[in-house]
């Protein structure tokens, strides 16, 4: 991997990481969100959610984040990695962790979240489907984000509908 393509993956990171920071801490102050360490890389997601009073269907994420040129773009393949390695982490950590891929192919503006039906599901807080929840879904992220910081809400906040 050449050192522009390097940047280009760790800026995108940033921006992800951006994203999550801005949707989610006014309504949970605690939240951080950082990229993984070159030590982590093998063994963590490419963001990692933290905060004490972060719930865990916040922080239990596996974040993968890709940005790439349109025929590169690979969402259900970088899931099944996301799948893989959050699976590893979970034999190793006993902690489950709910894989999405964050991606935009170059030149657009539009940042994607990509996730099982089921995992959306639970994400935001709908009905799990009977049938289909293996298959692959794609919302855009800021709209799933608002959804997450509409879930975080203290009971008896106004709440908006992100969906």
């Amino acid at each position: 991997m050449g050192l522009l393509s390097r940047n280009k993956g760790k800026s995108f990171e940033r921006e992800i990481g951006q994203r999550f920071r801005t949707a989610l801490t006014p309504c949970l102050p605690t939240l951080t969100v950082r990229r993984s360490s070159q030590a982590e890389r093998a063994y963590e997601a490419d963001l990692i959610i933290e905060g004490p009073d972060v719930p865990a269907f916040i922080t239990t994420l596996w974040v993968e984040c890709q940005h790439a040129k349109r025929a590169h773009i690979d969402p259900p393949g970088k899931h099944r990695q996301a799948v893989r390695d959050s699976a590893e982490f979970a034999a190793r950590t006993r902690v489950v962790r709910t894989p999405v891929v964050c991606w935009r192919a170059n030149g657009e503006r539009t940042v994607w979240l990509t996730a099982t039906m089921g995992d959306l599901a639970s994400l935001l807080a709908l009905p799990r489907p009977d049938v289909g929840a293996d298959i692959l879904a794609t919302v855009a992220l800021d709209a799933a984000l608002g959804a997450l910081a509409s879930r975080s809400l203290p009971l008896g906040a106004p709440r908006g509908g992100a969906f």
